[in-house]
C-alpha cells in the first residue's frame, strides 16, 4: 500500500521544500559556471599579453581550472538533481 498521495494532494511544504532544493541546486551549477567563465576570460587575457613562458604556463592552467569548473558544475546539477527527484516515490519523472 502506497501511503503517498497524488501529485495534486502533496502538501504544499513538501512541494515548496523540493523547489527551493531545485533552486539552490540551479544557483550552484550557475556559481559553478561563473567562476570558469571569469577563469577562462581571465587565462585568455593573459595568453594575449603574455611576454614569457611563465604567464603562458599560468594562464594555460586557468584554462584547464575553467574547463574543470564547467565539467564540476554540471555534474553536481545532474547528480543532486538525480537525488531530489529520487525522493519523490509517487512520479519522480514529474520533477522540474
Amino acid at each position: 500500500m502506497n501511503s503517498s498521495p497524488p501529485p495534486h494532494l502533496e502538501p504544499i511544504a513538501d512541494r515548496l521544500a523540493r523547489m527551493r532544493t531545485f533552486l539552490a541546486n540551479e544557483r550552484t551549477m550557475l556559481a559553478w559556471w561563473r567562476t570558469a567563465l571569469a577563469s577562462i576570460g581571465f587565462s585568455m587575457a593573459l595568453l594575449q599579453i603574455s611576454r614569457n613562458t611563465l604567464s603562458g604556463v599560468v594562464a594555460l592552467v586557468g584554462l584547464v581550472f575553467g574547463a574543470l569548473c564547467f565539467g564540476i558544475g554540471a555534474w553536481r546539477y545532474r547528480t543532486v538533481r538525480k537525488e531530489v527527484c529520487a525522493l519523490r516515490v509517487d512520479s519522480p519523472s514529474d520533477c522540474p
